[in-house]
């Protein structure tokens, strides 16, 4: 208070605490109270608010929109917990029968994705689609995009088929020749047999284009058949083993395997077999081929397809190999 004779004497310092427990009070001793505020101690730990102090405390001002970027929608913001709920967005088809439905969602973008189609996955995007509107060009060049072995450089087999997309069908002679029919039957070469190892030869096609000429008798046939055929060497020695299989990865199909030793190329009655065993399609024969026949003897083969539908179509590989018979009889 003021004194007529001291003047001016020290009173109480003012409470400058204000009703916020955010802000920092201060006293300037010119201007009275001042409160500072600290939007640090207003942090509630959801990267989803928007934190500041005021007057009369902290405010934590939540933003859904943070929680729904990328590919999640629904997701709603709590202040103190974040963002919770919401799931991933649903991509709707585009209607364009170039993409590939049902489409994705880019986390990165946040949009959904329509890529162009490559069904078979040969690295070649479809070259034309059919849509509700009729057929559409769609900027690839694959001319079957549900067969992965036909597209552009792609070897032209004789099947009836464009294989390379070049709009022709078995161009460059590749069904000049046929192992069809026996008057096509074809020689397989024996190889090799020095230093004790077996004879050996093979070959490969493709049946799609072959005609079902033959039946061997362990039944299950019907499918398309190819005919080959193998001379033994005329200098062989007491028995031999021969043994015929398509048990490769060249062979796509079930097959059925035949021969006939000798004789005419079409009766395939010495030995015949329909599967390996459980699980496994492919065939394997093996029969011996006694001193007397097989000095210099015929041997016919059939590579059979087994039931004569869809699943019997395809490429083949069969492999021959001679060997000497344990005992040099055949029993």
């Amino acid at each position: 208070g003021a004194s007529p004779t001291t003047g001016c004497v020290p009173g109480a310092a003012p409470d400058c605490r204000d009703a916020s427990d955010c802000t920092e009070d201060h006293c300037d001793a010119s201007t009275g109270c001042f409160h500072v505020p600290n939007d640090g101690a207003c942090d509630d730990g959801a990267a989803c608010t928007t934190d500041s102090c005021g007057a009369s405390g902290c405010r934590n001002i939540p933003d859904s929109t943070m929680c729904n970027s990328g590919c999640t929608t629904g997701a709603v913001c709590m202040p103190g917990v974040g963002c919770t709920g919401g799931g991933t967005m649903s991509c709707a088809a585009d209607g364009n029968p170039c993409t590939s439905d049902p489409t994705t969602c880019d986390v990165s973008t946040g949009m959904c994705l329509h890529p162009l189609r490559d069904e078979d996955g040969d690295g070649h995007i479809i070259a034309r689609a059919t849509g509700t509107s009729g057929t559409v060009t769609c900027g690839g060049d694959d001319c079957n995009d549900m067969n992965g072995d036909v597209h552009p450089g792609a070897a032209e087999v004789c099947n009836s088929i464009d294989d390379n997309c070049d709009g022709r069908i078995d161009e460059g002679g590749v069904c000049a020749t046929l192992p069809d029919t026996c008057a096509n039957e074809q020689r397989i070469s024996l190889l090799g047999g020095g230093g004790g190892t077996p004879l050996s030869g093979s070959a490969s096609g493709n049946n799609t284009s072959l005609a079902d000429n033959y039946r061997p008798s362990c039944g299950g046939t019907g499918g398309h058949d190819a005919v080959y055929f193998v001379d033994l060497p005329p200098g062989a020695l007491g028995a031999v083993d021969v043994t015929v299989s398509t048990d490769n990865p060249g062979t796509s199909f079930d097959t059925v395997l035949a021969a006939q030793v000798g004789g005419t190329c079409g009766t395939y009655t010495r030995a015949c077999q329909d599967d390996i065993g459980g699980g496994n399609n492919r065939s394997t024969i093996t029969f011996c081929v006694g001193a007397g026949s097989g000095t210099g003897a015929r041997v016919h083969i059939l590579v059979d397809g087994y039931d004569g539908n869809a699943s019997s179509l395809g490429t083949y590989s069969v492999s021959v190999s001679v060997s000497p018979h344990p005992g040099g009889v055949c029993m």
